[in-house]
């Protein structure tokens, strides 16, 4: 073995050959090539078959009791815990710990609950590219892989955004457009014009500037993304869009219309 590439903590060692797409990114760069994600590893197991080269998943490790115990911990389909890194409107931000399967109403307990007593208007329950889900339909669901799913988003990461009744749903998504506008490396031109089309979009909507067909052309543009990029950041950039003017229409057709917020100001 010529090399070897260690990251910390190490939780979970995956060999490179199931490596997820970013990941490949990550290792064609260590092999000094351009960091663009790859469809199969191939070129990456011509480079580096000599090197001691790992990627790394983190999840929760695996208790003393065995796999059988801690997949009991969930429900069925659903095993095992999960770890929850809660932000955004919540008395207590943090990383909770849950058996797969807990209702999301005692995940926000655990969380304080909402900060200053507001009301729940929006969830985003996997990360930043999950599809969003209104408040009242996301206290009514469990916190596993399929009830999230059957809600229409998906659990991801873990990474669970809660926004109050004080969030404008334009200025929201205003800011995940941005993000992946600037997260493309720009490899697929659909991902690398796509995002930036959306974001100026959103943003001239924000800015009073809308026109009545840019949801239409917003659903479009993302339609014309997802799934027609190498790595998943097309999808990620998409998926938001779509779902934040599926379950907030009337606030984004309020803002064409009125070129305002329908939030109050004083709010």
């Amino acid at each position: 073995m010529k090399t070897a590439v260690r990251f910390n903590p190490l939780t979970a060692i995956r060999r490179l050959g199931v490596a997820m797409l970013f990941s490949a990114a990550m290792a064609v760069s260590v092999a000094g090539a351009h960091a663009d994600p790859l469809v199969t590893p191939q070129w990456l197991n011509e480079h580096l078959a000599d090197t001691d080269l790992v990627v790394l998943d983190i999840r929760s490790a695996i208790d003393g009791g065995g796999a059988q115990a801690y997949a009991a911990k969930g429900k069925p389909n659903n095993g095992g815990t999960k770890i929850f890194s809660v932000s955004g409107d919540v008395e207590c931000p943090g990383n909770y710990e849950i058996p797969l399967g807990t209702p999301f109403s005692t995940l926000l307990e655990l969380a304080g609950g909402m900060r200053g007593g507001r009301k729940i208007k929006a969830v985003i329950p996997g990360g930043s590219s999950a599809p969003v889900i209104r408040g009242d339909v996301m206290l009514d669901i469990s916190m596993d892989y399929d009830a999230i799913a059957k809600a229409g988003s998906m659990l991801g990461s873990g990474a669970v955004i809660v926004m109050d009744e004080t969030r404008c749903m334009v200025k929201s998504l205003l800011r995940l457009s941005y993000f992946y506008y600037e997260e493309s490396c720009g490899q697929c031109t659909p991902c690398r014009e796509g995002t930036g089309w959306m974001y100026r979009m959103v943003e001239r909507i924000e800015d009073g500037h809308g026109r009545p067909e840019d949801l239409d052309v917003l659903n479009s543009v993302a339609d014309n993304i997802q799934g027609r990029t190498i790595c998943a950041l097309g999808d990620a950039a998409a998926m938001p869009v779509r779902a934040f003017i599926k379950n907030y229409r009337e606030e984004f057709e309020y803002h064409i219309e009125h070129r305002q917020c329908l939030v109050p100001a004083y709010v």
